[in-house]
């Protein structure tokens, strides 16, 4: 029989040893055991600089070959975007329209695995169905333009008339549809979607890289003394995270001076945390910057606490934020400032933490205490958060269902 062929389209394609969302190395990883042949084309910049690498400096396509049956194909997209709407437009737009260029001469293709952000990607996936008749499958990790429009960086009305038009295109050609979060497939399903083509498949749990650590929180990378109480946030610096709260929380804590705010990524709202840091003078809040994949099990074994910050709204209700994941997996009892959502949700169900409302640092202030006057709860707590993992977002059954998805469309 022969060898059934996948092309995998995102912009980002990390490697096991990165910092960032795995997800697609993960998946990819899974489409190799289960006996596939896989093309991946990404771009090559740097996932958290966002700036070109000196190694692909005035490289149109580097093309890289893993073993039998994994090439990498690592194309051009506009770098150091982010600061405005426009940039982020001109970096999708080059990216998806280099990725079809690049999937234009990938011979023998049966399945288009396309996943968004960028949206345009979609546009990329039905070229290729036009163009050369091939199925894809359209994976929607955030949607758009609903998100930037709910968070008010997206006003052009027809930029936004062309934005749902490559939305509904996308949907409406896609054989079948992924969703990371329920709120997605939802939001998905009410653009009049058939539901039976919309598939649920969450982020997973890294159960066996974090079953190992020390739970008598070590000393380490964030870890200065044992007697410190640290509440860490680890990820992405982006805007959506609502980071600037958590950072406000540290003017109530001054008086506790073993109370620490620990926070572990890069992005782009960083400046703004180093501002508020400086302007308040919290010497109770770190950032570390950003730190290897490797290292996150010891950062989350150093922590007494894990925190999630997210703004309020409608747009907020459908996150269920990757490090929510490792939190869980780590054994560690996590702090909210969410509002009513996905997330809250399994925190109140795991029985795993506490959450408070966003935008209201005070009171997020006060929930660390309740957790601080009381840290005999949190081993408890941090036993629920790593059995609701086990039981709900364990890799092995969420990548067979994946598969599954997947030998349904090829």
């Amino acid at each position: 029989m022969k060898q059934k062929h996948i092309l995998y389209l995102a912009q980002f394609y990390l490697s096991e040893n990165q910092s960032g969302n795995l997800r697609h190395y993960y998946h990819v990883q899974a489409l190799l055991k289960a006996g596939f042949k896989v093309s991946v084309v990404s771009c090559y910049l740097d996932y958290m600089t966002r700036d070109i690498s000196p190694e692909y400096q005035g490289k149109k396509v580097v093309k890289e070959l893993i073993g039998e049956n994994l090439t990498i194909y690592k194309t051009y997209a506009y770098p150091n975007y982010g600061k405005s709407v426009a940039s982020r437009i001109k970096n999708m737009a080059s990216y998806s329209w280099n990725a079809f260029l690049v999937s234009l001469g990938i011979k023998d293709v049966d399945l288009v695995i396309a996943s968004s952000t960028p949206l345009l990607i979609g546009l990329t996936a039905f070229g290729l169905k036009f163009l050369k008749g091939k199925k894809f499958i359209f994976e929607v990790r955030d949607l758009w333009p609903d998100t930037p429009i709910l968070m008010g960086t997206l006003r052009n009305k027809p930029l936004i008339a062309i934005c749902k038009l490559i939305e509904m295109l996308s949907y409406r050609n896609a054989c079948a549809i992924i969703g990371l979060t329920r709120g997605i497939c939802k939001g998905i399903a009410e653009k009049d979607i058939p539901k039976n083509k919309i598939f649920f498949v969450p982020n997973a749990a890294d159960l066996e890289i974090f079953s190992q650590i020390d739970q008598n929180r070590t000393m380490g990378i964030i870890r200065e003394s044992e007697d410190e109480f640290i509440i860490t946030f680890a990820g992405a610096l982006s805007l959506y995270p609502n980071l600037q709260n958590f950072v406000k929380t540290a003017k109530f804590l001054k008086e506790y001076k073993n109370i620490k705010l620990a926070i572990v990524g890069e992005g782009e709202s960083r400046p703004l945390l180093e501002n508020i840091k400086q302007q308040f003078l919290l010497d109770n809040v770190v950032l570390y910057g950003s730190k290897p994949r490797q290292d996150i099990p010891n950062i989350l074994a150093s922590s007494d606490v894990c925190h999630i910050s997210l703004g309020e709204g409608k747009l907020f209700e459908m996150f269920l934020p990757i490090k929510a994941f490792d939190y869980m997996a780590a054994s560690r009892p996590i702090i909210g400032a969410i509002p009513k959502s996905e997330i809250s949700e399994i925190i109140k169900k795991a029985e795993c933490g506490i959450c408070v409302k966003p935008n209201d640092p005070e009171s997020l202030a006060q929930a660390i205490l309740e957790m601080y006057k009381n840290k005999d709860k949190l081993v408890k707590m941090g036993i629920n958060a790593r059995k609701y993992a086990e039981e709900h977002f364990d890799r092995a059954q969420i990548t067979n269902n994946y598969i599954e998805i997947i030998n349904n469309y090829i």
